[in-house]
């Protein structure tokens, strides 16, 4: 199986896939299937962006804008916008993907219904996603004794570690930075 190649500032790197992951950490379908469901369910938790695309419905009763911010993103299909009797097509506005901002061609007004499905894209998912995935398996598969340890005493001797760069904080900071990447913009009212 090859694997799937980038070049990102002159460095070779070599993408995971899902199944990359499950033949490293040689765990039988049914067990990578359940660990993988509750990872990612962690992860869309904590940074608040779906996975996987979901569909979401957004309306507003007195729209009157030619903004619609979106409450989930980022975004990755408009299915349907309709603005009082008027259905919007793709020629009436201007989509931010990555922002969830849809910049419409005019002021509308009127009862305001949106459907649309949020997720992160691939590359963002390949990039950032599964090497989370793959250190959060290992991080919960992990039975050392050590694993969450920050001092171990031995009689009189007591020994610290270092926590900021154990693979849980590795994890936590990982999560974080995407969490400030996919962050909510606030509305000025």
């Amino acid at each position: 199986m090859k694997k799937k190649e980038i070049d990102i500032c002159g460095g070779l790197f070599f993408m995971l896939s899902e199944d990359d992951i499950k033949k490293r950490l040689d765990l039988s379908d049914d067990d990578f299937n359940k660990l993988l469901g509750l990872v990612k369910a962690q992860i869309t938790q904590k940074i608040g962006v779906p996975l996987e695309p979901t569909v979401f419905t957004q309306v507003e009763r007195n729209f009157f804008d030619d903004i619609i911010i979106l409450d989930y993103f980022p975004l990755d299909k408009i299915h349907h916008i309709k603005i009082g009797e008027e259905d919007l097509t793709s020629d009436d506005y201007i989509i931010d993907y990555d922002g969830g901002i849809i910049y419409l061609n005019n002021t509308l007004r009127g009862f305001l219904k949106l459907k649309y499905t949020s997720c992160i894209s691939t590359n963002d998912y390949s990039m950032y996603i599964l090497p989370l995935i793959n250190d959060i398996m290992e991080y919960h598969l992990d039975t050392g004794w050590d694993k969450d340890a920050s001092s171990i005493k031995e009689g009189e001797i007591t020994i610290t570690y270092d926590t900021s760069i154990g693979k849980g904080a590795k994890i936590n900071n990982a999560l974080n930075e995407l969490k400030e990447r996919y962050s909510a913009f606030c509305r000025m009212i």
